[in-house]
């Protein structure tokens, strides 16, 4: 058996790929590309976490409100989260963090107008975009309405 033989051959191949992926895989994963993305992912998951436990806030409506405008109010909290807080260059990671602490705590007090409130002043401190968006969305909570308006007629 020669030194050259096609098992040797592959077998090196296959030792150079390893190590080239191996090299390639450590400088993507310690240059700012690597953090960049372990941030976003960071992000995303607190962010995911966030948003489902406000939407355990669905249900039960406290009894002074009717359910399907508290149901609207409740769609209207996720868009505002997802809209305020759309990736970590406009809410830094710790701030994400901190917002699902306390809407961890929020979440063991029962649901509420006054919950869904201190949301909506929460996001607002969460950042600039966050009182904008706030300042020009909340009126609409504050006068909720009732969705659908009309049930849709369908001809059968």
């Amino acid at each position: 058996m020669t030194n050259s033989s096609p098992i040797r051959k592959t077998v090196r191949i296959g030792v150079y790929v390893l190590v080239v992926g191996l090299l390639i895989a450590g400088l993507v994963a310690t240059s700012p590309l690597g953090d960049g993305i372990y941030q976003h992912r960071r992000f995303l998951n607190t962010h995911i976490r966030i948003r489902d436990v406000i939407a355990t806030w669905e249900s039960p409506p406290p009894a002074d409100v009717d359910p399907d405008i508290w149901r609207n109010n409740c769609g209207m909290m996720t868009t505002a989260l997802g809209n305020i807080c759309t990736t970590v260059d406009q809410v830094s990671n710790e701030e994400m963090d901190r917002l699902y602490q306390d809407v961890a705590a929020k979440d063991a007090e029962p649901n509420s107008v006054e919950k869904v409130e201190w949301f909506w002043d929460r996001l607002a401190e969460i950042s600039p975009y966050g009182s904008t968006y706030v300042g020009a969305w909340r009126p609409v909570w504050d006068e909720p309405t009732e969705f659908p308006m009309e049930e849709p007629k369908i001809d059968q």
